[in-house]
């Protein structure tokens, strides 16, 4: 027998090919009032009507959407946390008070929620053979310019040790 086989969420599953007429990149969908959430609608295709369902919140997971949501909820915490460290830095050299932020990259919020979801996103882009993952692409711009954030503290330190405020 021949199976398609599909992953969700770091787990492979398979269906049997004589269940499947064809997978295809959705186009418009229409949505039907009164559906269960895992029925996103009706797609015409090719003169057919035809269900779209998703299959993640049918098997009980979040959708793409929500895990995308989540995910830029996220960055966004993220970024109004340095946008603080950064307030909280100058405040502390502009009063000459001892500097107090984290200094160490890994371990502010943003470090221990990145390090740790590059890691899965490193692993799982090597599972599955995808070498060309965009989002790992574009996360990993963020790891220079974090550590150089987080070296201002040492560096404003050295300055302050040296009278130069």
């Amino acid at each position: 027998m021949i199976y398609l086989s599909f992953t969700i969420q770091s787990t492979t599953y398979a269906v049997p090919v004589k269940y499947i007429s064809e997978s295809i990149q959705c186009s418009h969908i229409t949505r039907i009032p009164r559906m269960p959430k895992f029925v996103l609608g009706v797609m015409n295709l090719r003169g057919k009507i035809v269900p779209v369902m998703d299959t993640r919140i049918r098997m009980g997971m979040k959708s793409k959407t929500e895990e995308r949501f989540e995910f830029v909820d996220e960055l966004k915490k993220r970024e109004q946390e340095h946008i603080h460290w950064v307030q909280t830095l100058e405040n502390e050299v502009i009063t000459g008070k001892k500097i107090s932020v984290q200094r160490d990259h890994t371990l502010c919020n943003f470090g221990k929620w990145y390090y740790p979801f590059m890691e899965k996103l490193r692993n799982d882009s090597e599972k599955h053979n995808n070498v060309d993952n965009a989002l790992l692409n574009v996360l990993r711009s963020f790891e220079e310019p974090h550590k150089v954030i987080h070296d201002l503290a040492n560096k404003a330190d050295e300055l302050i040790e040296k009278g130069l405020r």
